[in-house]
């Protein structure tokens, strides 16, 4: 693979990253893990390359890892509120039990 084509997939991959990101500010997890599964073929394609690692890049490795650690942070964040939504939910049933039983 050419310097020019791993500059491209690292193209690609910075806007991949930054629609997941997208996707993730507006709670649309769907969207992330569709989008995720896009990057983690551009990170197949460019792992065995190492160009990461290679003198140059340094800036381009900075931007994807604050770019995956943002992602990460906000579905994080997107879980963290889907499961306090889960739990609101499972202790609204139980009420709705306790009342029927006791109806």
């Amino acid at each position: 693979m050419t310097n020019n084509e791993q500059i491209q997939l690292l193209d690609d991959l910075q806007v991949l990253l930054e629609k997941q990101i997208d996707f993730a500010n507006k709670g649309n997890l769907d969207g992330v893990e569709r989008v995720g599964s896009q990057t983690r073929l551009l990170v197949e394609k460019l792992s065995p390359t190492g160009v990461l690692k290679k003198p140059g890049f340094e800036k381009r490795r900075q931007k994807v890892e604050e770019l995956y650690k943002r992602l990460f942070l906000m579905v994080n964040v997107q879980k963290n509120q889907v499961g306090g939504q889960l739990q609101r939910v499972t202790e609204g049933k139980k009420t709705l039990r306790a009342y029927r039983s006791n109806g």
